[in-house]
């Protein structure tokens, strides 16, 4: 599962996965979430192992990990998917109401090889103070303010913001960047995430970069952003790698994965063909391991 997210994750895959290690998952309130599956992947690089996890958590919500980044996924809760594996993973319930007024739209930028420059302008229309800038060689978001209005997020959907964590500059190393600027007495919310380069095939020497944007104006830093739907699984989210005898991980996963994994997709309110070639992808690596 080879995220697109550039390569600025190259250098953090060489940091991160080193060692198995556990997590605990937990709902909105605090309370441990049985019977999740928790999908992790250490990628092979220089004096990296590869290494491909896949366990359901226990009824105390802990299941290992073998890398840092990974997948969760829970039959009564929004799936988390290709994102940073914390100590504590926080799930969110199915079933509450969509918050109005979110806008979403693809900005593509291009890469001319023959002429590339550092960084290019993100447009955006809200955050008129603000200047946001992409940098194509490593993926990074840079945010810029004239005054310190910009308060930083982990991500668009939940997370609310402090106000006493104001910044005249964020950066993002990892081709995504969530934050607030402020607009008065509101504030408007951003999202952006690349979407990988993709070739423009009448020009060999041009590259498109798609990146998405999610917005929210004149909200508050203490209102939760909830979706009816968290981002799915598509083709973009992960790389599937051909795997054989002579290619494949090392596999730690749970003895009764097939059975467990047998109608898991079916029963998922997310689960899609893209979810269940991923968990066709660990079943294959399971048997390979035998």
């Amino acid at each position: 599962m080879k995220t697109l997210l550039g390569l600025g994750l190259l250098s953090l895959l060489i940091f991160t996965g080193c060692s198995n290690k556990q997590v605990k998952v937990v709902d909105e309130n605090g309370k441990a979430v049985q019977g999740a599956l928790v999908i992790s992947e250490q990628q092979k690089y220089i004096m990296q192992s590869w290494k491909l996890s896949a366990h359901f958590t226990d009824k105390e919500g802990k299941a290992d990990v073998v890398s840092d980044r990974g997948y969760v996924f829970s039959k009564a809760h929004h799936i988390l998917v290709d994102n940073y594996l914390k100590e504590t993973i926080k799930l969110y319930s199915l079933g509450h109401k969509k918050t109005i007024g979110i806008k979403e739209k693809t900005i593509t930028l291009i890469d001319d090889l023959d002429n590339r420059k550092k960084t290019q302008r993100v447009p955006l229309s809200i955050c008129k103070d603000s200047t946001v800038s992409f940098s194509p060689s490593n993926a990074t978001f840079i945010v810029n303010s004239k005054t310190k209005s910009l308060i930083p997020s982990t991500k668009f959907y939940f997370e609310k913001g402090n106000a006493s964590d104001k910044h005249s500059q964020l950066i993002s190393t990892y081709g995504r960047l969530a934050f607030y600027c402020q607009n008065k007495n509101k504030f408007n919310k951003i999202y952006l995430k690349f979407l990988g380069i993709r070739p423009i095939l009448s020009e060999r020497r041009k590259l498109l970069m798609p990146i998405h944007v999610s917005s929210l104006e004149n909200t508050s830093l203490d209102t939760y952003i909830e979706p009816s739907v968290i981002e799915p699984m598509n083709k973009d989210t992960f790389y599937i790698r051909s795997l054989s005898k002579k290619n494949k991980p090392s596999i730690s996963a749970d003895k009764n994965i097939n059975e467990k994994l047998k109608n898991f997709n079916k029963e998922l309110p997310e689960g899609n063909e893209h979810t269940q070639a991923l968990f066709d992808y660990v079943l294959r690596a399971v048997e390979l391991d035998k």
